[in-house]
């Protein structure tokens, strides 16, 4: 008899078919995948479609939830109340999708319309011949078809639930089949012994088709199936036969030897052979032929799903393999004859749960028959890889054995002893946890009786166990940093960052496959300690934070302030992540060096070396190391106390400037230490030429009756002897100095220079004075020159306006009003620009120039350096007044305090004046404010 299915010989082999006739039995069956379960499956209170919704849904309710994306044929996932997971496995496919919705096996037989039969649900669809000279059976995995073909036209089969039988296929020889949830098996049954001679049961061979499929025979002696990436779709072991000689009473009432030998039956493995279109098995003529074997006969050419991961190896048979048996099978010794001596062996895949954390897992067996109600010891060991070519010779020892998990004393599955059968549970955490830990794919076990030489510790289970994993994913610590600043974790004490600041704070991500936004919460231990010490002096907890990616954990920056550390000091720090269920190993430490010292400011070169620069000419400026060794960089700035984005390299300390202004051009530079530290601002100030004033009065004596010009040395100045000195705008303890004017006409007091005309204010021009106001309010005039009847130009105020007392003291100071003006003589007479009235606080020193610019024909006023506007009916205008007209040249002498207009000296100025200056030509707004700047 052929069989084609999944299981091996038992019993002698398999117990998959036995009858009191001589059969044959060919059997073929869709791969049945290894798919671990729990003996007693948590109850769900509800199947949801995501873990986030899962995991939510379980906490609050307390009870277990199944997360239904995880479903599949042979397992199931529960989220639990405490953040864990559950996954459940069978070793058997329990469910599939049909229809785009989960429905539970079931192997029930019925004809279709087209008269083909077909079961309700299987792992594998089979459809099955309703007699003629079609397929026996057509095998379809994913559209990927196999066929099997009786040589001989089939008569129509008598169907019973999940079995159909082709009575007389040959004389005296039935033909049956078998379906379970996952495969099927067919089993020729051969009644006589004059049946076994026939000449068609010499040997049998099925037609085979499998297109897209190639078919090959393994080195175990299995025949598979295998698609273009080499990949099994369908697998048959080993072929067996059997007699009915053995014994019932040492396994369950309901044992059917149609479908496997009973214990103590007589087996033997058959030949197979395998090509493209046939599959033959040959029987084996001495099981045959002896007077000793009891009828029925059984033939086994079995097919098998490539998802089987069991085998029985028996003593009795120490060469050969069962692999992928069914039904139930024996563990232990029983002496009926042929006697045996068994052990079984699982897989069970746990590949999509590598790298969790294993809480639990149990490892359960459903005991179907014990030699007597007298619990006996059954154990459970972490075994090797097995394959269809593990046998007893070669899989009993201890290379195979490796180390034993559990134990279960029972007795389960006969009268007096729970008749029907019973789970029996396992702990296997330690296997299951090694295999996950590992990120490996498959945990191997196996049950041998704790004696093997006592009949009474005999029992048998059946092949669909399961395995129940209780689970975690740890959270995991990543993208450790420090901010404040900022460091990427460094590892070894060589490369470690230097950081110039004393309160860096430790950052980190937490990752956690098992948190959602709706999942577990997950928090952070942080501890720091110095690199030479063992304890920490630093450490914090955070708090809890709902899971998700991008979230990150660290102390506030007042838990690290509390704790200053200390410069040139090496730091360590580390953390640890937690999720309520698992805490991780803390993370690999974290290295840093604290140098919070300033190095030395930079030298400063200029090239070329000059005592002064012209203007618009390009410098060079090359920085180098006051003797420190740790510098990365230069900062730099050009008239400006701050570097800004100007950074130079250590290899290219150099770049060029072009001074764009006459006066004093300053060079301020910084250098920087790998820890970031900036050290203090050093400046050198460059002389720049640019247009040369024709006189310029600093009136920085501070004393006397005469002020130089130190513009052209040619036109100093005499003061009155009413006239005062006072200290400058930046204070007499700077060397500066200015003059006060009362600006009475009585007293006569101003400032006037010996010589005549030495301007021509019909040309360009450009006049600047720096004054503070003193208490006044009709129109004054800083700075003249005289022409006969009037000044041919004058540079003052036309109006002021104050609130409260001006005084000495702070109290005293008030905003004022100032009205700005810049007025020249022409052929028509007197052309002013004026300015609307501009803020200026009581005692402030303000910059003031006037422009005549021939080539444009107006006149410009600036204040501090800013060109002003005035406004009329809400337009903004220039303060650019157009002379239209010839302007008239001033013969006279230049002055400073008072006009002349109408012939009279009048407009007398009262308040202090400085760093006066006249130019027979124009000046660029650069320069204008560089001197209001106070750089001449």
């Amino acid at each position: 008899m052929y069989r084609w299915g999944l299981s091996n010989f038992s019993g002698s082999m398999t117990r998959r078919a036995i009858s009191a006739t001589c059969a044959l039995t060919a059997g073929v069956l869709g791969w049945l995948a290894v798919a671990p379960g729990s003996h007693a499956p948590a109850a769900a209170v509800a199947n949801v479609a995501d873990s986030r919704s899962a995991v939510q849904q379980a906490a609050d309710s307390g009870a277990p939830v199944e997360v239904l994306q995880k479903r599949t044929e042979d397992s199931k996932t529960l989220a639990n109340p405490d953040g864990t997971f559950t996954l459940e496995q069978s070793a058997v496919p329990v469910r599939k999708k049909k229809d785009g919705q989960w429905v539970d096996l079931d192997p029930t037989l019925a004809r279709g319309q087209d008269g083909l039969i077909r079961p309700k649900a299987t792992a594998v669809d089979m459809v099955f011949s309703s007699g003629g000279t079609g397929p026996l059976v057509v095998l379809d995995s994913d559209d990927r078809k196999l066929k099997l073909t009786w040589p001989t036209a089939l008569p129509t089969p008598t169907v019973q639930s999940d079995s159909l039988t082709y009575p007389s296929v040959y004389p005296g020889v039935d033909l049956r089949i078998s379906v379970t949830k996952e495969s099927f098996s067919e089993v020729l049954i051969v009644h006589t012994r004059q049946a076994a001679q026939l000449p068609e049961l010499q040997q049998v061979q099925l037609a085979l088709d499998a297109p897209g499929l190639q078919m090959r025979r393994t080195a175990g002696g299995t025949v598979e199936a295998v698609d273009n990436f080499g990949e099994a779709v369908f697998s048959a072991p080993k072929p067996a036969m059997w007699d009915s000689s053995g014994d019932g009473d040492l396994q369950p009432p309901s044992a059917d030897r149609t479908e496997e030998p009973l214990e103590g039956d007589s087996v033997a493995t058959m030949p197979v052979a395998v090509t493209q279109n046939s599959l033959t098995v040959t029987p084996v003529r001495s099981l045959i032929d002896d007077p000793a074997t009891v009828y029925p006969l059984h033939v086994d050419p079995p097919f098998t799903g490539v998802r089987v991961a069991r085998s029985m190896i028996n003593e009795h048979y120490p060469t050969t393999s069962s692999w992928g048996w069914g039904g139930d099978e024996g563990v232990g010794y029983q002496s009926y004859e042929p006697w045996s001596r068994k052990r079984l062996l699982f897989g069970f895949s746990v590949g999509q749960i590598a790298g969790a954390d294993v809480q639990s897992a149990v490892f359960s067996a459903y005991e179907t028959w014990s030699a007597s109600c007298t619990p006996k010891v059954v154990e459970v060991w972490k075994v090797a890889k097995f394959t269809d070519a593990t046998t007893w010779s070669n899989g009993s020892g201890s290379g195979i054995w490796k180390q034993k998990l559990s134990y279960a004393t029972a007795a389960h599955g006969r009268d007096g002893c729970d008749p029907g059968g019973y789970w029996v549970p396992f702990a296997v955490p330690t296997a299951v946890d090694e295999v996950v830990s590992a990120h490996g794919s498959t945990v191997y076990l196996g049950m041998r009786a704790s004696s093997e030489t006592d009949e009474l510790a005999w029992k048998r289970f059946r092949y669909d166990v399961k395995l129940s994993v209780t689970y975690n994913y740890p959270p995991t610590i990543v993208d450790p940093h420090t901010k404040d600043p900022y460091t990427a974790c460094v590892t070894t004490s060589a490369s470690d960052p230097v950081i110039g600041d004393n309160t860096p704070i430790p950052v980190v991500s937490i990752v956690d496959p098992d948190t959602t936004d709706d999942g577990q919460h997950v928090w952070a231990d942080f501890e720091m300690r110095r690199a030479v010490d063992q304890s920490p002096f630093f450490t914090y907890t955070t708090a809890a934070k709902k899971g998700g990616s991008g979230i990150y954990f660290e102390p506030p920056p007042e838990a690290v302030a509390h704790q200053p550390l200390w410069s040139n000091t090496t730091y360590v720090w580390r953390a640890r992540a937690h999720d309520g269920v698992t805490t991780s190993p803390w993370s690999t430490g974290c290295l840093f060096y604290v140098d919070t010292t300033k190095p030395l400011a930079p030298i400063i070169t200029v090239e070329p070396v000059a005592s002064s620069y012209p203007m618009n000419q390009p410098v060079t400026i090359r920085l180098s190391p006051n003797g420190e060794t740790d510098l990365t960089r230069y900062g730099y700035a050009i008239n400006d106390d701050a570097p800004g984005p100007n950074s130079l390299s250590l290899s290219a300390a150099s770049f060029t400037t072009t001074p764009s202004a006459f006066g004093t051009w300053s060079v301020s530079a910084w250098s920087y230490d790998q820890a970031g530290n900036q050290s203090a601002q050093r400046t050198t100030v460059l002389r720049v030429q640019g247009t040369d004033p024709v006189g310029r009065w600093p009136m920085d004596e501070g004393s006397g009756v005469f002020t130089a010009d130190e513009g052209s040395g040619k036109h100093g100045m005499n003061l009155s002897p009413q006239a005062t000195w006072e200290e400058g705008n930046h204070g007499a303890s700077e060397g500066d100095h200015s003059v006060y004017l009362h600006g009475l006409q009585t007293s006569g007091d101003t400032t006037a220079t010996a010589a005549s005309n030495i301007i021509d204010t019909s040309q360009n021009f450009t006049v600047a004075a720096r004054v503070k106001l003193d208490i006044k309010s009709n129109r004054q005039v800083i700075v003249s020159e005289d022409q006969p009847g009037r000044s041919s130009f004058a540079l003052g105020t036309s109006e002021m306006t104050w609130t409260g007392r001006d005084g000495s003291e702070p109290e005293d100071q008030s905003d004022r009003w100032v009205k700005w003006n810049f007025t020249v003589s022409t052929s028509n007479g007197p052309v002013t620009a004026e300015t609307d009235f501009v803020n200026y606080r009581a005692g402030d020193w303000a910059h003031v120039v006037g422009v005549f610019d021939r080539s444009t024909r107006d006149l410009k006023i600036y204040v501090n350096g800013i060109q002003q506007q005035k406004k009329e009916g809400g337009t903004a205008l220039s303060t650019k007044i157009p002379v239209r007209t010839s302007v008239v040249d001033g013969t006279g002498p230049f002055r400073t305090g008072f006009g002349i207009d109408n012939s009279a000296v009048n407009y007398w100025f009262r308040g202090l004046v400085e760093d006066v200056n006249i130019y027979d030509g124009l000046i660029g707004d650069d320069a204008i404010q560089a001197l209001a700047l106070g750089n001449n």
